[in-house]
């Protein structure tokens, strides 16, 4: 941890730095600073969130704050991080207010549902 501590203040807009802290302190079960760090990489390189998403969920949910995790997911949507954010919160909307609420909330991410759809079908 320490020389990822050493890499993370050498420089600050390292995305896998933060990356591998948020997965050192997931570990740890430190999950407001997994959070913080994951987070952080949206700052750093847009093209790197993909590779970060599988982790929050567990963090947010550990934390109680999966609101927050979706307000996350909103805002890589928003600033067009990749498709992996959009099919997850179109998820979450599907789960909590029906197959309606992904089509009618967001319909960039229910075009990429359906793509993804039909290519697996």
């Amino acid at each position: 941890m320490s020389l990822l501590k050493k890499g993370a203040a050498a420089d600050r807009n390292s995305a896998r730095v933060s990356i591998m802290m948020g997965r050192v302190w997931m570990e740890k079960g430190d999950y407001p600073k997994a959070v913080e760090s994951l987070e952080r990489v949206i700052n750093q390189d847009k093209e790197l969130v993909g590779e970060t998403l599988e982790m929050p969920p567990d963090c947010y949910q550990q934390l109680g704050k999966i609101d927050e995790w979706e307000a996350f997911l909103r805002r890589c949507a928003d600033e067009n991080t990749g498709a992996t954010a959009e099919l997850m919160l179109a998820q979450i909307l599907e789960q909590r207010e029906g197959i309606e609420a992904p089509k009618a909330t967001s319909p960039v991410s229910w075009s990429a549902i359906r793509r993804c759809a039909f290519s697996i079908s």
